[in-house]
């Protein structure tokens, strides 16, 4: 069965830049946009978002070595290691799942589509190795390739239902018409955000009180630009890294220039996917009979879109290190996953309709349950690491984890129930199915997971409804009945004014006329 994986290598290999304007054209093709307009979108769209990757790469490489001279200032040391993503990622592909990840992922998003418990079409097969670090995994935990291969799928199927459920705030406070994230780390902490967010919410004057950079431009001008406001940060950032002042203004002045460009270049990108997504609408609506339009699933790179991300994520990076200092049961120093800041508090931004001090505060929550999962995984991580490259992390003397593979608080919540064996596979396998049905109710309203009974009405409580019914009928009756009496007064007595200026007018004429005759 290898044969299957390695059918996939090839289009991986080539990269985003080759694979995703033929995967967009084809799109574009099967929602009937000629073929020039159809690869012109594609073309641009790339464009877009290749540019937006230089940009942002330049934009966490200063934040890397910002959060690194701040660790370094502060002497704080930690008993686990932060090697970064990329360890993650040889996890995955070391794994046997690593192997069929591509091909399944495609399938149960087909079969999600077809079944209309889904409307993410997820283009960023180059994510997709983030599933099989989950059942990688859970496969190192338990020994079991078919364990590990249900927790990989339950991850497929749980990053989807977040897609389609935060595809609304992205677009809207993005400017991407029909685009949906289905990023793994960015999905991550998404459900509890959203849950903070609708609580916050429920609190009256909370829900209309938001402090925004719109909202904020619209009262002092161009001193509210993000752009202004990334500047000063940095440079202060760097005045606590103790870095020479020569050092900082170049270094800040790049920061501004990366928040001001790639909000545009995203704005432009959503111009370019217009006609893809118009022609996904109507595709939606007219042969599948949704309610709802399908979306294209690309990468998080386009969550990094809105200012207010950059800003927050600039804020959250010498706030991780003490943070992480004082945090109880911490484990993890953040070291080489600082990069990856931005990518995990994107849905706190988006949740939280780009508001300042939500952000910043769900912001914190996610990096804290980014922290506790990664040190719950410690152990497991550093051993699947071993296992997958002796040579590198074999002989390390201290535990090994990361903020964004084993950070996951998704992977953590999907890993620690594989840890139960056959009742944890099968406690996996409902989460995943009930979240896939609430998805399905939620887009065609056809199934109901929980319908509330109705109280049986007593008799006298029927008597009571039927008499206060009578009564307001008979009170809009008189109300009617006064209007209309009302507007016929008026009309008569507007009738009997005429009546009289015409009649005064009359008399006039007359006696202009006899004494002319006279």
């Amino acid at each position: 069965m290898n044969f299957i994986g390695h059918l996939f290598d090839t289009p991986i290999a080539l990269g985003y830049s080759v694979i995703l304007p033929l995967l967009l054209l084809v799109i574009g093709l099967v929602v009937r946009l000629k073929v020039v307009k159809a690869l012109q979108a594609g073309l641009t769209a790339t464009f877009c978002l290749v540019g937006a990757a230089v940009l942002i790469s330049r934009f966490t490489s200063s934040l890397l070595d910002l959060g690194r001279q701040m660790t370094q200032a502060s002497g704080v040391t930690m008993a686990v290691t932060d090697v970064g993503w990329r360890a993650s990622s040889l996890i995955a592909s070391a794994s046997r799942i690593g192997l069929y990840i591509v091909p399944m992922c495609i399938l149960i998003n087909l079969v999600l589509l077809l079944a209309k418990a889904t409307r993410t079409i997820n283009l960023d097969i180059w994510s997709y190795w983030q599933c099989a670090f989950v059942g990688a995994m859970a496969e190192s935990l338990t020994g079991s390739f078919t364990g590990g291969m249900i927790t990989a799928c339950a991850a497929v199927i749980l990053f989807l239902v977040v897609a389609d459920n935060t595809a609304g705030k992205l677009q809207k406070y993005c400017d991407v018409p029909g685009v949906s994230l289905a990023h793994g780390f960015a999905a991550g902490p998404a459900p509890v955000l959203g849950l903070f967010n609708w609580v916050l919410d429920k609190i009256p004057g909370l829900r209309r009180f938001r402090v925004t950079f719109p909202s904020l431009h619209k009262k002092i001008g161009f001193l509210a630009d993000p752009a202004l406001w990334s500047v000063i940060a940095a440079t202060i950032l760097g005045l606590l890294a103790a870095r020479p002042l020569g050092e900082i203004l170049p270094v800040s002045f790049q920061v501004g220039a990366v928040v001001f460009l790639v909000p545009r270049i995203m704005e432009y990108l959503g111009q370019c996917i217009t006609p893809i997504a118009e022609g996904l609408e109507r595709f939606s609506r007219e042969k599948l009979g949704l309610h709802t339009s399908l979306t294209l699933g690309l990468t998080s790179t386009v969550g990094l879109g809105n200012s207010t991300v950059l800003f927050i994520s600039l804020l959250l990076t010498p706030l991780a290190i003490p943070l992480a200092a004082r945090l109880p049961g911490n484990l993890v120093l953040p070291d080489s996953d600082l990069v990856m800041i931005p990518y995990l508090i994107i849905f706190a931004v988006l949740l939280a309709r780009g508001d300042l001090i939500r952000s910043l505060i769900g912001g914190i929550g996610a990096l804290v349950l980014s922290l506790y999962a990664s040190t719950g995984l410690a152990g497991l991580t550093t051993q699947a690491a071993a296992a997958a490259d002796p040579e590198t992390y074999g002989a390390l003397t201290q535990s090994v984890s990361n903020l964004f593979g084993s950070g996951n608080p998704i992977t953590w919540v999907l890993v620690s129930l594989s840890r139960f064996g056959v009742a944890g596979w099968g406690m996996i396998l409902i989460l995943a199915l009930a979240a896939a049905m609430w998805n399905y109710n939620r887009m065609t309203g056809n199934v109901k997971l929980y319908v509330k009974k109705p109280k049986p009405l007593l008799a006298s409580s029927i008597d009571e409804m039927k008499k206060e019914a009578e009564q307001r009928r008979s009170q809009r009756k008189q109300a009617v009945s006064q209007k209309r009496a009302a507007l016929r007064a008026a009309v008569a007595a507007d009738l009997e004014k005429r009546n009289q200026e015409d009649g005064g007018a009359e008399a006039s004429v007359r006696s202009d006329s006899e004494e002319s005759g006279k």
